[in-house]
């Protein structure tokens, strides 16, 4: 693993493999900001740096924890500011790769599969983690350093990885959605969000034990119409033309699926 690691950004992914590198014994070289002052004061232990202050090394990898449409333009920067032949190294799940070799010859991404937030611990050592490289020494490198941080590192390609991004995103995020409009109507009707956290996490084990089809209960299955319809009726008392929308496009799904 190269002696020299900095991290770039700062957001929630950032905050989270900087504290998670720390507990694991990685040397974080610096943390690379726009205004290293502004984090200081936040986080004193942590040694944040600016871009034009970093020392030229031909070891050095950077760990790129930014946005996707931001990554590019520090990889010019980096490049501006001396730093070409270092190793760059994404935690994107559906970036382009292939997009940093006119940057930098040796690159790579440490994905990751995981939803991330700054208000909640995460168990890192259960989190999967998918790496690749230009090359095999900078594969090695990435290598090494997913291996310190967890314990389930995984060598993917480029496709596949963006592949379970997109399975990420219709779990997490599409999940979340649907999520927040089961809440919304409970706390409507002043129900407890809670009553359902039971079925959420039954609904979780069951699926990963069966295929989701053979998982699958409730109305749309069974072709239940009458009780369809009941909850037409009351999304559309309701007013909730959206959510309205989502129940008969999911509810077609179900039925198209178990014909």
């Amino acid at each position: 693993m190269s002696n020299l690691v900095y991290l770039v950004g700062m957001g929630n992914l950032g905050k989270i493999l900087s504290q998670r590198m720390a507990d694991r014994g990685i040397e974080l070289q610096g943390i690379v900001v726009r205004d290293p002052k502004k984090y200081e004061e936040l986080y004193p232990n942590f040694p944040f740096i600016s871009i034009n202050n970093i020392p030229k090394s031909k070891e050095a990898t950077f760990i790129l924890c930014v946005k996707d449409d931001q990554i590019l333009g520090f990889l010019d920067e980096l490049k501006q500011f001396g730093h070409s032949n270092s190793t760059v190294v994404h935690c994107s799940g559906s970036f382009n790769s292939r997009s940093m070799t006119p940057y930098f010859e040796n690159n790579g991404y440490l994905y990751p599969l995981q939803t991330f937030n700054q208000n909640h611990d995460i168990n890192f050592d259960n989190i999967p983690i998918f790496v690749g490289g230009s090359n095999q020494n900078t594969l090695k490198t990435i290598q090494a350093i997913a291996n310190h941080l967890g314990n389930n590192v995984h060598e993917i390609s480029e496709i596949k990885r963006k592949t379970l991004h997109l399975c990420a995103v219709y779990i997490n995020n599409f999940g979340n959605r649907l999520f927040g409009v089961a809440q919304d109507i409970a706390n409507k009707e002043e129900i407890p969000f809670e009553y359902l956290k039971p079925l959420a996490e039954e609904t979780v084990r069951v699926v990963f034990e069966k295929n989701h089809k053979s998982a699958q209960t409730g109305p749309a299955k069974r072709n239940d119409v009458s009780t369809i319809n009941r909850h037409l009726d009351y999304l559309k008392e309701e007013g909730l033309d959206e959510e309205l929308g989502m129940y008969l496009m999911f509810t077609k799904m179900i039925q198209d699926e178990n014909r």
